[in-house]
């Protein structure tokens, strides 16, 4: 999972950084929510930060760190067995009982 900082072009706003980390956090949920729906186990794991920077995997993703570049995870994908996914699902409260509308 990287970000790839927009590259200034003369007479174009360039978005802030915060925007783009968003961006890029948006297009993995929405990757997370396929691959649940697909049935697949989905895992964004963002440790080992000396593994993220390191010059080698940088080179390999084709980042300019100079540019603002930097890779923010690896997104894990792989089969769950069928007990898993259903001993895993979260429980949730009705919706009437934990949000309210206004007139």
């Amino acid at each position: 999972i990287c970000v790839r900082r927009q590259r200034p072009v003369a007479g174009k706003k360039q978005y802030p950084p915060w925007e783009e980390d968003m961006a890029v956090a948006c297009s993995v949920q929405n990757m997370h929510l396929k691959a649940t729906t697909l049935k697949v186990g989905a895992y964004w794991s963002s440790w080992y930060p000396e593994y993220r920077a390191s010059r080698e995997l940088v080179s390999f993703l084709g980042l300019d760190p100079e540019q603002g570049d930097r890779c923010l995870g690896i997104f894990i994908l792989g089969d769950v067995a069928a007990e898993k996914m259903v001993s895993s699902r979260a429980t949730r409260l009705p919706t009437e009982e934990i949000a309210t509308t206004r007139e």
